[in-house]
Protein backbone atom coordinates (compact mmCIF):
# COMPACT_ATOMS: atom_id res chain seq x y z
CA UNK A 1 0.00 0.00 0.00
CA UNK A 2 1.26 3.46 -0.89
CA UNK A 3 2.38 5.40 2.17
CA UNK A 4 3.69 8.61 0.57
CA UNK A 5 2.56 11.09 -2.04
CA UNK A 6 5.07 13.34 -3.76
CA UNK A 7 3.91 16.62 -5.29
CA UNK A 8 6.97 16.87 -7.51
CA UNK A 9 8.34 14.13 -9.75
CA UNK A 10 12.07 13.50 -9.40
CA UNK A 11 14.11 14.94 -12.25
CA UNK A 12 16.53 12.02 -12.30
CA UNK A 13 18.87 9.94 -10.15
CA UNK A 14 22.11 11.31 -8.66
CA UNK A 15 25.12 10.29 -10.75
CA UNK A 16 23.14 9.11 -13.80
CA UNK A 17 24.00 10.44 -17.25
CA UNK A 18 21.11 12.26 -18.90
CA UNK A 19 20.54 12.86 -22.61
CA UNK A 20 23.32 10.50 -23.59
CA UNK A 21 23.75 11.73 -27.16
CA UNK A 22 27.06 10.31 -28.31
CA UNK A 23 28.34 13.50 -29.94
CA UNK A 24 28.06 15.32 -26.59
CA UNK A 25 29.17 12.53 -24.25
CA UNK A 26 32.69 11.61 -23.11
CA UNK A 27 33.76 9.37 -20.23
CA UNK A 28 36.99 7.93 -18.85
CA UNK A 29 37.76 5.35 -16.18
CA UNK A 30 40.19 5.56 -13.31
CA UNK A 31 41.00 4.24 -9.85
CA UNK A 32 39.78 6.29 -6.89
CA UNK A 33 42.40 7.13 -4.26
CA UNK A 34 39.80 8.02 -1.59
CA UNK A 35 36.23 7.03 -0.74
CA UNK A 36 34.20 9.15 -3.20
CA UNK A 37 30.49 9.91 -3.47
CA UNK A 38 28.62 9.27 -6.70
CA UNK A 39 28.17 12.60 -8.47
CA UNK A 40 31.28 14.12 -6.85
CA UNK A 41 33.93 16.06 -8.80
CA UNK A 42 37.38 14.48 -9.21
CA UNK A 43 40.87 15.42 -10.42
CA UNK A 44 43.84 13.35 -11.58
CA UNK A 45 46.14 12.05 -8.84
CA UNK A 46 49.91 11.75 -9.01
CA UNK A 47 50.00 8.49 -11.00
CA UNK A 48 48.37 7.50 -14.29
CA UNK A 49 44.64 6.63 -13.98
CA UNK A 50 44.49 7.74 -10.31
CA UNK A 51 41.61 10.02 -9.33
CA UNK A 52 41.28 12.14 -6.18
CA UNK A 53 38.42 14.13 -4.68
CA UNK A 54 40.51 16.71 -2.80
CA UNK A 55 42.86 19.44 -4.01
CA UNK A 56 40.56 20.08 -6.98
CA UNK A 57 40.97 23.31 -8.95
CA UNK A 58 39.47 24.50 -12.23
CA UNK A 59 42.84 23.62 -13.82
CA UNK A 60 43.09 19.99 -12.68
CA UNK A 61 39.35 19.14 -12.62
CA UNK A 62 38.55 16.04 -14.71
CA UNK A 63 34.82 15.36 -14.34
CA UNK A 64 32.14 13.79 -12.15
CA UNK A 65 31.77 10.25 -10.79
CA UNK A 66 28.99 8.40 -12.62
CA UNK A 67 26.61 5.76 -11.26
CA UNK A 68 27.50 3.00 -13.72
CA UNK A 69 25.85 -0.28 -12.73
CA UNK A 70 27.69 0.29 -9.49
CA UNK A 71 28.30 -2.14 -6.67
CA UNK A 72 31.32 -1.13 -4.61
CA UNK A 73 34.20 -3.41 -3.65
CA UNK A 74 32.18 -4.55 -0.61
CA UNK A 75 29.37 -5.65 -3.00
CA UNK A 76 26.72 -3.58 -1.26
CA UNK A 77 24.54 -0.89 -2.88
CA UNK A 78 25.77 2.52 -1.73
CA UNK A 79 26.27 6.15 -2.76
CA UNK A 80 30.03 5.86 -2.16
CA UNK A 81 32.79 4.23 -4.14
CA UNK A 82 35.52 2.87 -1.86
CA UNK A 83 39.22 3.68 -2.15
CA UNK A 84 40.70 1.46 -4.87
CA UNK A 85 37.42 1.03 -6.80
CA UNK A 86 37.43 1.71 -10.54
CA UNK A 87 34.94 4.43 -11.47
CA UNK A 88 33.55 5.94 -14.67
CA UNK A 89 33.98 9.71 -14.90
CA UNK A 90 31.91 11.91 -17.21
CA UNK A 91 34.07 14.63 -18.74
CA UNK A 92 31.56 16.01 -21.23
CA UNK A 93 27.76 15.75 -21.55
CA UNK A 94 24.79 15.98 -19.18
CA UNK A 95 24.59 14.55 -15.65
CA UNK A 96 22.13 14.49 -12.76
CA UNK A 97 23.66 15.46 -9.38
CA UNK A 98 22.31 16.29 -5.95
CA UNK A 99 22.55 20.06 -5.56
CA UNK A 100 24.76 21.12 -2.62
CA UNK A 101 23.09 24.57 -2.76
CA UNK A 102 20.22 26.24 -4.60
CA UNK A 103 20.92 26.26 -8.36
CA UNK A 104 19.31 28.19 -11.20
CA UNK A 105 19.39 27.32 -14.89
CA UNK A 106 22.37 28.91 -16.61
CA UNK A 107 24.54 29.24 -13.51
CA UNK A 108 28.19 28.17 -13.64
CA UNK A 109 29.38 25.14 -11.66
CA UNK A 110 32.42 25.91 -9.47
CA UNK A 111 34.72 23.38 -7.81
CA UNK A 112 36.24 23.70 -4.34
CA UNK A 113 39.58 22.24 -3.30
CA UNK A 114 37.83 20.03 -0.76
CA UNK A 115 35.73 18.43 -3.51
CA UNK A 116 32.60 20.50 -3.02
CA UNK A 117 30.58 22.45 -5.57
CA UNK A 118 28.95 25.86 -5.70
CA UNK A 119 27.05 27.82 -8.34
CA UNK A 120 27.50 31.38 -9.58
CA UNK A 121 25.91 33.70 -12.13
CA UNK A 122 29.21 34.43 -13.87
CA UNK A 123 32.27 32.36 -14.72
CA UNK A 124 35.15 32.72 -12.28
CA UNK A 125 38.51 31.25 -11.41
CA UNK A 126 36.92 28.11 -9.96
CA UNK A 127 34.43 27.47 -12.80
CA UNK A 128 34.98 24.00 -14.24
CA UNK A 129 33.28 24.27 -17.66
CA UNK A 130 29.90 22.90 -16.56
CA UNK A 131 26.63 24.85 -16.21
CA UNK A 132 23.25 24.21 -14.61
CA UNK A 133 20.78 22.90 -17.24
CA UNK A 134 17.85 22.32 -14.86
CA UNK A 135 18.01 23.99 -11.46
CA UNK A 136 16.52 23.17 -8.09
CA UNK A 137 16.81 23.70 -4.36
CA UNK A 138 19.63 22.45 -2.18
CA UNK A 139 19.33 18.67 -1.73
CA UNK A 140 17.27 18.18 -4.89
CA UNK A 141 18.50 16.43 -8.03
CA UNK A 142 19.51 18.93 -10.72
CA UNK A 143 20.96 18.52 -14.20
CA UNK A 144 24.34 19.95 -15.18
CA UNK A 145 25.83 20.13 -18.67
CA UNK A 146 28.84 21.05 -20.77
CA UNK A 147 26.65 21.86 -23.79
CA UNK A 148 24.84 24.98 -22.51
CA UNK A 149 26.00 28.06 -24.38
Amino acid sequence: MQTQIHNKQALGVNGVISKAETQYLATIQGVLMQDTLIGAPVAFGTNENELVNTGITADNFVGFVVRDGFINSCETPTQTYKKGDTATIITKGNLFITAPADATQGQYVNVASGGGLSFSDSAGATSCGWRVATGGASGEVIEITTTLK
